[in-house]
């Protein structure tokens, strides 16, 4: 997010850098600005803060219109509405392949943690493939933590605790400062993985049957 992003900026001095880059008409400064606004917002648990700011930037929102989706998702998930945050990830990447597919690793995570928690382990999976070839075409270190979080959260409902842990573990060694506690795949997974024998007692959610979203996809996507 570059240096007007800085995420060890306390909340005030983003306000105001935010009020000021406003003031200058600098489209860009406020974009990211605003984006770490509503990081901070989510990470907080205040989705009201976080619709705000997302409808506040989206005169801007051209500046990178995947990574204001990107928000927007998880502000779906924040909200509960796994269902509805598919469905707006699925058509984000249906209309920007092809034209801006900066972030594109993300959108697909993010899908894959909506389907994840409306229990569709197939559709999730489908999800986290493509968010994995993404990534190595467009190679971040931060967002291939994140992928590899997510993946352990999708290994730990499909009840295998061995390749969660090992997926967790790659996770935790990769990341850097990893965003705020936003980012993560799913703060409540992340909170309470405890230890191994009492995670092994969880009984697993059984995938839905596979070729669901493949086959929604094949309609909604060119891929």
């Amino acid at each position: 997010l570059g240096a007007w992003g800085d995420p060890a900026k306390s909340h005030d001095r983003l306000l105001h850098d935010f009020q000021r880059a406003e003031s200058a008409d600098a489209s860009y400064a406020m974009f990211v600005l605003g984006l770490r606004l509503i990081d901070r917002a989510l990470a907080q648990g205040d989705t009201r803060s976080a619709e705000q700011w997302l409808t506040q930037l989206r005169p801007v929102a051209d500046q990178d219109v995947n990574a204001h989706t990107a928000r927007r998702i998880r502000l779906e998930l924040a909200n509960l509405r796994p269902a509805d945050a598919m469905q707006m990830a699925i058509e984000a990447i249906r209309q920007q392949r092809g034209r801006d597919e900066r972030g594109f690793a993300a959108l697909h995570r993010l899908g894959a943690i909506a389907a994840r928690q409306v229990g569709d382990l197939a559709s999730a999976a489908w999800f986290m493939d493509r968010a994995r070839d993404e990534e190595q075409r467009q190679p971040d270190a931060d967002e291939r933590a994140r992928i590899d979080d997510e993946a352990a959260n999708l290994a730990r409902a499909a009840g295998d605790f061995a390749q969660a842990d090992a997926l967790q573990r790659q996770a935790d060694d990769g990341r850097s400062d990893f965003g705020d506690l936003s980012e993560r795949s799913d703060r409540s997974d992340w909170g309470d993985r405890g230890d191994r024998a009492e995670r092994s007692e969880r009984t697993p959610r059984p995938p839905t049957a596979p070729g669901r979203l493949e086959l929604l996809a094949e309609g909604a996507i060119d891929d």
